[in-house]
């Protein structure tokens, strides 16, 4: 719920105000915090306090993430090829996942069998196992996160843009009006104009 929330409502809000790179180093962040707070819970783990803020702080970075890089993805896309860098981005972010899952698996299934092998009971073996994945999980998103700041750019911001665009077109449409102003015959100058009806024709004096 939390991610849809975010996805939906605050992340398109957030992308125009301060930039998809920004929005994403923050996803990122609750990401990295969130996984934290998995690494730590115990096995009699309490709901209010061990469960609940870890969930929070990864749905509300999910939902902030996903759409910024989406966002970023596309922004150097061409019209012709829009399709294709999307499904591109949408397969990719799916086959790492998918291998993300395999690889973090094995690593927890091989953690827990280390922590049996010392003599540690069950329970507290495969919670170690996921203790030990988490934390990995976090270096890792912490590392994307760093060279997310210093590898992308920040876009210029949609609300200066507009702006400026429309400067422009206002100083377009006052330099053709001068330019049509100057354009116009001697003849259509208001000076030269016939009058109209119920205006008095001016008298000539005479010297």
């Amino acid at each position: 719920m939390a991610t849809a929330v975010v996805s939906l409502v605050l992340s398109p809000r957030l992308n125009l105000r301060f930039g998809s790179r920004n929005v994403l180093l923050a996803g990122l962040l609750l990401i990295a915090g969130a996984l934290v707070l998995a690494g730590r819970a115990p096995v009699e783990a309490e709901y209010w306090i061990d469960v609940l803020p870890m969930m929070v702080l990864l749905g509300g970075g999910a939902g902030l993430s996903m759409p910024a890089v989406m966002t970023l993805a596309m922004s150097g896309a061409t019209p012709q090829d829009a399709g294709l860098v999307s499904a591109l981005a949408g397969t990719t972010g799916m086959v790492g996942g998918s291998l993300g899952l395999a690889v973090w698996t094995a690593l927890a299934a091989g953690r827990t069998t280390d922590l049996l092998a010392d003599g540690r009971a069950p329970l507290e073996a495969l919670n170690g196992g996921f203790h030990y994945v988490f934390y990995l999980s976090a270096g890792v998103v912490v590392v994307s996160a760093v060279v997310a700041f210093l590898m992308l750019r920040t876009p210029r911001r949609p609300r200066r843009a507009a702006a400026r665009a429309r400067h422009h077109r206002r100083t377009g449409r006052q330099r053709g009006l001068i330019h049509r102003t100057e354009l116009l015959p001697p003849s259509s100058s208001p000076s030269r104009l016939p009058p109209t009806a119920g205006q008095a024709c001016p008298r000539k004096v005479r010297p």
